[in-house]
């Protein structure tokens, strides 16, 4: 049969969108198996109500066997639970990359890039907020509470991949894709402004011009610019953090929507659950292998702002991977992030939509964004496969860890998601609030005070004003 055709039992039982049915998909209950096993090897009367896949059926059978497997898509030690003795799980080899991206003598002009100026920021106060952050330990220690994602499949040149430290959030920055490979940061369930100003963007004084996307690159109608980490999420002068250049990747306007919908969601359950960690960025894979595009392949296959090879490619997808506490109710994100029994996760890879999804038609995101991304959610170990970043390098590759630990990490890695969990059903039926915008923000630190001390003098003053024309009115 030809792509794009499917078969039907009567007309008219499928259309466009919805396609055939599933067949075979792992996240509905009731297409789950039973694995029952007997031996010396295997722990007695041990019971797990945890999914897993059947590839890692393959791997524990080798080892049994003591056989050399041949190459799969199964981890390394994903049973290991099930056994009495099993063969210690090893630290993976961490990846030698810059800690810190320097912070340079000289500016980027917003002028050189055609940005669109952000009024209200004092360019030299706000980079100094950058410089005061670099390398800062308290904020990469409360932003990336699993250690830092390690790349296994990084360029040698030691200054292609570096990390830029905000207060907020942590991005790592690719300076031959022009883009970052991910932002990872902590919300608390602390109260939040949830106001966003008037789209803009500054240069990252701590990126090479030469590595920075241009502004006047996006000349494509369905492109547009958009920031991996909201500024909506920050309160004070943090929230102009996120309006670098360095925040910002090519996406497409369809995705763009899931985008914002998907922060005000974050949002929500950083309330709701007792904070959250995340972690999200791009993802290539122009080949549609499975696996992250090396800069050969994605200059053969991928596609760029300015169709060519130099510029900044356009991501296929973005992933975005949340943590929470398992006992949420009891405890806050800062206190369950010591161990991978504490946690659970929620992943997703998101297609870079050029065209909008099916079900888009309706004019409210949250009629479409869940049913949409309900299709598209995913292991931890499925975004690790299609990015090359490894999210939990404190358990995975750390020397100093027990075999315990390391076996709940590989579980928490390869934890199927489930379309009856408790979180994916808040996320399908729970219609998060909105963002406010805002066209002007001040930069000092009193910003919520000085607006409202002005609203109601301003307010107090025009009362007084229309008192004082109806008494003249009336003489």
């Amino acid at each position: 049969m030809d792509d794009r055709w499917i078969s039907e039992g009567r007309k008219g039982s499928y259309t466009s969108c919805n396609g055939g049915t599933h067949g075979y998909d792992n996240e509905y209950r009731s297409m789950h198996a039973l694995f029952a096993a007997h031996g010396v090897a295997f722990k007695r009367k041990y019971d797990t109500m945890l999914p897993f896949e059947n590839i890692e059926l393959y791997n524990l059978v080798t080892g049994l066997l003591n056989l050399d497997a041949a190459p799969n898509n199964g981890t390394e030690g994903s049973l290991n639970h099930i056994l009495k003795n099993p063969t210690p799980i090893s630290s993976q080899a961490e990846t030698e990359v810059p800690n810190t991206c320097d912070y340079p003598a000289q500016d980027t002009s917003p002028s050189d890039m055609g940005c669109l100026y952000c009024s209200g920021i004092d360019e030299a106060t706000a980079n100094k907020r950058l410089q005061a952050m670099a390398g800062n330990q308290e904020a990469q220690q409360s932003n990336m509470p699993y250690g830092r994602p390690q790349a296994t499949n990084i360029e040698t040149d030691d200054v292609a991949y570096c990390l830029l430290t905000q207060e907020d959030y942590i991005n790592a920055y690719d300076f031959k894709r022009k883009i970052s490979r991910y932002v990872s940061f902590t919300m608390t369930d602390e109260a939040r402004q949830l106001y966003k100003p008037k789209y803009c963007v500054r240069p990252d004084i701590r990126v090479p011009q030469e590595a920075t996307t241009p502004c006047s690159d996006y000349t494509t109608t369905n492109l547009q610019s958009v920031v991996l980490y909201t500024p909506a999420f920050s309160n004070g002068q943090a929230l102009f953090d996120a309006t670098l250049t360095s925040n910002s990747v090519p996406m497409y306007l369809s995705t763009y929507e899931i985008w914002t919908y998907m922060a005000r969601v974050l949002t929500d359950w950083s309330q709701r659950y007792g904070g959250i960690n995340v972690i999200a960025g791009p993802a290539f894979d122009s080949d549609f292998d499975g696996h992250p595009d090396s800069l050969e392949t994605l200059q053969a296959n991928g596609t760029f702002l300015n169709d060519d090879t130099t510029s900044t490619p356009i991501p296929t997808h973005f992933f975005l991977v949340v943590t929470r506490c398992v006992n949420y109710d009891t405890e806050k994100i800062s206190s369950c992030v010591t161990s991978p029994t504490n946690l659970e996760v929620q992943a997703f890879i998101i297609p870079n939509f050029a065209e909008p999804p099916c079900n888009s038609m309706s004019n409210q995101p949250s009629d479409w964004v869940p049913k949409t991304l309900k299709e598209h959610v995913a292991r931890l170990r499925d975004v690790e496969i299609l990015t090359g970043l490894s999210f939990l390098p404190k358990w995975t590759h750390a020397q100093n860890v027990d075999q315990e630990t390391r076996i709940e990490a590989t579980r928490l890695r390869l934890r199927l998601p489930q379309f009856d969990s408790q979180w994916m059903n808040d996320f399908l039926t729970i219609t998060p609030p909105p963002f406010a915008e805002s066209s002007a923000v001040t930069t000092t630190e009193k910003t919520d005070e000085t607006t409202s001390s002005t609203t109601k003098l301003t307010a107090t003053n025009l009362f007084y004003l229309v008192i004082i024309s109806i008494l003249w009115w009336l003489n």
